[in-house]
C-alpha cells in the first residue's frame, strides 16, 4: 500500500516529494492540498492499495474521489483530511472541518445490481463507524441516528455519506465519507434535527486518529467483503441493533427544512418502532414504513 504523509502522532512535513508512478500523481494532482504527497514509511492496510495523507484540503475529497473511477484498477484508494474547506454533509449541507478531527473517503469497486445494495451501502459507513467506536473504547454506547449520523451520550459526534457510479444497474463504484469529531465538536446552532454535537474527546474517551484510521477502513473493507458474498444481513442487523430512539416520538418533515415551526409540514409522525432492510422506518402510530424527510425528536407535550 502507498501511503503520501501518513498521520501517525507527530505529522512529518519535512519528508522528501516521492511520487511512485504516474498514476500515484494523477490522484495527487486532484486530491492535492497546500502539502506535497512525501512518504513517511510503510503502513499496510489489508485489501488497501492507496491512502493519501492531506495536510489542507481545497475541497471536497467526497467529491474529487468521484471523479477518479479509474483509480481503484489495483484496489480500494483512500483520502484523509486533516483540515480543508468545502466538505458537507447530507443534502450539501456545510460540515465544519476543524484541524484535529477526522476526515475521510474512500472510493472502492463494487460492480454488483443497484437494487439488492442500495440500503445496505447506505447503513454500511454508520455502521463502520459505530463498530469501530465500540471497538477501540468498549465502554461506549454509540448510536445512529437516522439515516446518517453517528451519536455519542445522545449527542452526534459523527456523520457519513455514501455515493455511487452506475452502469446500467449495476453499482460500479461506491464512495464512502466520513466526518468524525475528535478532539473538537464545531459551534453551532442547535436545531431540532441536530441540537447537540459532541467529540471523542469530550466524551472522556482516549481514541485518537492513529487508532481509528485503519479500524475504519478495515470495518469499510469487511463490509464490501460481506456484500460481495451476499451477506446484507450482518449490516442490517447491527443498523437495526445501533438505532437510537426506539420507543421515542420521533416527527420527519421534508428534507429541505432547517427548523421546526405549526407551519412546517409534516412528512409522518409517531413512536419509533425500528428500521426495515429497505432503511425506512416502522412508526407506531402510522400506517405505512417511511423512507423520506428529515428526523427530529418530539418531547412529550
Amino acid at each position: 500500500m502507498h501511503v503520501g504523509e501518513f498521520w501517525l502522532e507527530q505529522p512529518r512535513w519535512d519528508a522528501t516529494p516521492c511520487i511512485a508512478n504516474t498514476a500515484e500523481r494523477a490522484l495527487w494532482e486532484c486530491l492535492k492540498g497546500k502539502a506535497p504527497l512525501s512518504t513517511t514509511g510503510e503502513v499496510t492496510f489489508p485489501g488497501w492499495h492507496s491512502l493519501a495523507v492531506i495536510r489542507e484540503a481545497v475541497s471536497s475529497q467526497f467529491d474529487r474521489l468521484g471523479e477518479l473511477s479509474w483509480c481503484v484498477k489495483d484496489g480500494p484508494v483512500a483520502a484523509l483530511a486533516l483540515s480543508g474547506r468545502g466538505f458537507h454533509g447530507q443534502r450539501a449541507r456545510t460540515w465544519h472541518a476543524l484541524p484535529g478531527n477526522l476526515h475521510l473517503s474512500a472510493l472502492m469497486p463494487l460492480g454488483m445490481p443497484l437494487a439488492s445494495v442500495a440500503p445496505t451501502l447506505m447503513m454500511l459507513p454508520a455502521v463502520a463507524v459505530a463498530e469501530t467506536l465500540q471497538q477501540l473504547a468498549p465502554e461506549c454506547s454509540p448510536g445512529i441516528k437516522w439515516v446518517n449520523d453517528v451519536l455519542l451520550a445522545s449527542a452526534k459526534v459523527a456523520g457519513v455519506l455514501t455515493a455511487t457510479t452506475v452502469e446500467h444497474t449495476s453499482a460500479r463504484l461506491v464512495r464512502f465519507g466520513i466526518g468524525l469529531n475528535i478532539v473538537a465538536a464545531p459551534d453551532l446552532i442547535p436545531t431540532p434535527f441536530v441540537p447537540r454535537v459532541t467529540s471523542i474527546r469530550q466524551q472522556g474517551l482516549e481514541i485518537t486518529a492513529a487508532q481509528l484510521v485503519p479500524a475504519l477502513l478495515s470495518r469499510l473493507q469487511i463490509g464490501i467483503e460481506r456484500l460481495l458474498a451476499g451477506n446484507t444481513q450482518a449490516i442490517m442487523t447491527a443498523y437495526q441493533r445501533y438505532l437510537f430512539g426506539i420507543g421515542k416520538r420521533v416527527r420527519l418533515v421534508d428534507e429541505s427544512c432547517d427548523t421546526l415551526t405549526t407551519a412546517t409540514p409534516i412528512v409522518a409522525e409517531g413512536i419509533l418502532a425500528g428500521v426495515n432492510p429497505d432503511l425506512t422506518l416502522r412508526l407506531t402510530g402510522y400506517p405505512t414504513s417511511v423512507g423520506r424527510g428529515r428526523l427530529a425528536f418530539v418531547e412529550p407535550e
